[in-house]
């Protein structure tokens, strides 16, 4: 499937800033760097958000580490990097954008409604098409921000 979306977006001269898919029954991302042009591309799947959990290792196995190479960069193909994954919670995504960025995050349900921040994220730099840090907003409290970044100076 991979070959056709790329042979989609090669026609079309229009590439993703980023993926994101479910069914897997789990929480899984990845990022590919396309050794074309160097432009990152991070791959969410979250298929956890109420049917059945499956696991990615046997029963009994050692859970994965992260990251690891799934791909190497050699003889045309890109990089694929396996990031990070949840194969034991449900679990949903919040998705921030701004002008400039695009921010992915992994909630488990588990964390329930009094923890809100993500057990996982991926932010893009939409003009450099790179992953990066995400630049977070002042949540309506400018002058505070303004002194809080002035601390840093």
């Amino acid at each position: 499937m991979l070959s056709q979306i790329d042979d989609v977006c090669a026609r079309t001269g229009v590439w993703p800033h980023a993926f994101i898919s479910g069914h897997a029954h789990s929480y899984q991302r990845f990022t590919r760097t396309r050794t074309q042009d160097g432009t990152q591309i991070p791959y969410v799947v979250c298929g956890n958000g109420g049917h059945n959990l499956v696991r990615l290792t046997g029963k009994g196995g050692a859970p994965l580490r992260t990251p690891q190479i799934v791909q190497q960069a050699q003889a045309g193909n890109d990089q694929v990097v396996f990031e990070n994954y949840d194969d034991r919670d449900y679990g949903y995504l919040r998705v921030v954008v701004t002008a400039a960025q695009l921010r992915i995050e992994y909630h488990p349900a588990a964390d329930g409604p009094e923890a809100k921040t993500p057990d996982d994220s991926v932010t893009v730099d939409l003009a450099g098409r790179k992953l990066a840090h995400f630049i977070a907003n002042d949540l309506g409290m400018p002058r505070e921000a303004r002194r809080i970044r002035s601390l840093r100076r």
